[in-house]
């Protein structure tokens, strides 16, 4: 059985004549298990809302909706744990934790392959034993900046929070146990808050290797959520400075796996075809149920109900947003999108990108207020040596 496979496939190989025919993944969920965070960073993800206690999903409905259905119909066995901040609240997400991994256990008579927590770090080293007890083994930490004051600036953490040192002792705890450990750098435009972090990119890559850990995710701020509400924007220099650092850093560290969305080659034929209907499945903490992390307005809300009264296997395999974003076969980027050479940094291939600049979950004809002929273009890319290799009409 793979190691890191987020089903079961003995589980569902029996199960397959029950499936209707077509290509179809089972769902990685990430479930916030809390909306309460003591960092004040001005780019998450999470939009802004009242947090009113009375609205939360219980574990009861999250068990019956959410964790029996998706391992009963596709063998789960990945699961990723989010908020907020989990460990603002520890035992609730130790809660949580134990019934997925008992959920696993008396279903698939295993636990999961991998229980991800996405985490600032913050107080992991005194929780990391009872969380791996409770089947957590994989931790995504986020860090800013390996520059301690800039680390701090960004991220506003409490009073007498370090979180440039939280971050470092949770990475340390982490590969100490032998447990999978990430480091997530969101990179913000210059200029944007009291410290600036993207010319800290080749110290982070070196950090990561010095900590000894596994994937570097360095990825520049996506405008929503609070870097939406923030007007939190990149220039296409920006852009591709991200670039040449990571193409750079890929070559110094080849051990690391460096994941980046924005310095990959795009085939001009490449659709809009990222992991929003075909791999995340994100709850939030009423029960709402998005794409992914990156798509959380109202909008973007996949099914009518919450899982407080329907099941996401029912949802994730017949809710008509998630059928869209799955379905390979739409041509959904125009030809001048296709050819421009700006599209990585304006959308890629991701559907949050998309619909964050241009309110749309495709490209199939061009925006009115297209990110190209938004930027200086020619300026720009004098700036950063490559005005040879666009035209206007590229854009």
């Amino acid at each position: 059985m793979p190691k890191y496979g987020n089903f079961d496939p003995v589980y569902l190989a029996d199960k397959l004549p029950q499936f209707d025919d077509g290509i179809i993944t089972p769902p990685n969920s990430i479930i916030e298990v809390t909306p309460y965070c003591n960092y004040g960073c001005s780019w998450c993800y999470i939009p802004p809302r009242n947090k009113v206690r009375n609205e939360f999903y219980s574990v009861e409905q999250l068990r019956d909706n959410v964790v029996a259905p998706l391992i009963n119909t596709f063998g789960a066995v990945e699961w990723c744990l989010t908020g907020g901040e989990p460990t603002v609240n520890p035992e609730e997400t130790l809660e949580i934790a134990r019934m997925i991994s008992n959920e696993s256990e008396d279903r698939l008579g295993r636990r999961p392959n991998r229980m991800y927590m996405l985490t600032t770090g913050f107080r992991i080293p005194e929780y990391i034993d009872r969380f791996e007890e409770a089947g957590i083994n994989s931790y995504q930490i986020s860090l800013s900046s390996p520059d301690p004051v800039h680390e701090n600036l960004l991220r506003k953490a409490p009073r007498r929070v370090d979180s440039h040192a939280a971050a470092l002792n949770a990475i340390d705890a982490v590969v100490d146990r032998g447990l999978q450990a990430e480091v997530n750098m969101i990179i913000q435009p210059q200029g944007a808050h009291e410290a600036d972090n993207l010319y800290d990119i080749p110290e982070m890559i070196q950090l990561a290797v010095e900590h000894n850990v596994r994937m570097l995710r360095i990825i520049p701020a996506v405008p929503c959520g609070q870097a939406k509400e923030n007007n939190i924007l990149m220039s296409a220099y920006e852009y591709a400075e991200v670039a040449r650092m990571v193409a750079d850093g890929r070559k110094k560290a080849p051990n690391l796996i460096i994941d980046c969305p924005i310095d990959q080659r795009i085939e001009k034929d490449r659709s809009l075809f990222c992991r929003a209907g075909t791999l995340w499945l994100y709850f939030d903490f009423r029960g709402n149920v998005y794409p992914c992390n990156n798509l959380q307005e109202p909008e973007n809300r996949v099914w009518p109900n919450t899982i407080k009264t329907d099941k996401a296997d029912k949802i994730w395999l017949d809710s008509p947003l998630l059928q869209f974003m799955r379905d390979y076969r739409n041509d959904d980027v125009a030809e001048q999108c296709q050819s421009c050479s700006l599209r990585a940094a304006c959308a890629g291939e991701c559907r949050a990108m998309t619909w964050a600049r241009y309110r749309t979950y495709d490209l199939s004809s061009k925006p009115e207020n297209c990110f190209a002929e938004q930027q200086d273009v020619i300026s720009i890319l004098s700036h950063s040596g490559a005005a040879s290799k666009v035209s206007i009409s590229d854009s």
